[in-house]
């Protein structure tokens, strides 16, 4: 069951449901925050930025983003010419949603199989 604040469900756990429940929703013109900006989605900055500039855009410690990369919550976009790993805004947003949801009561390991759930949903693997 999804925690809700007060009984009442907000626009951002709507959100959350939407993202988590219906794998085909679109999102586009959805607004999102980036680096406290907001934004539509096809404006999202596309820089991909290192660990630490990652873990910080996303309110979180850069030990907190290493601990999720090694659980299999999220993986880095790709990777610099010299091995660093690179973010970009959707794992950012990737990882507030995690935070928003470890916050709200849900353990890391039932958030990981959410989202595995979903890609499941997406591949048409149900």
């Amino acid at each position: 069951m999804f925690p809700l604040s007060n009984g009442v469900l907000t626009s951002e756990e709507g959100f959350l449901l939407r993202l988590l429940y219906m794998p085909d929703f679109n999102f586009s013109g959805t607004l999102i925050h980036f680096d406290g900006v907001m934004a539509t989605q096809e404006e999202k900055p596309s820089r991909l930025l290192r660990i630490g500039q990652a873990a910080e855009a996303a309110g979180v410690s850069k030990q907190t983003l290493q601990y999720y990369l090694m659980v299999g919550l999220i993986r880095p976009r790709r990777r610099s010419a010299s091995g660093q790993q690179l973010f970009d805004a959707a794992l950012i947003e990737r990882v507030r949603l995690i935070k928003k949801l470890n916050d709200s009561g849900y353990p890391l390991r039932e958030i990981r199989e959410i989202f595995l759930r979903r890609q499941r949903m997406k591949e048409g693997r149900g």
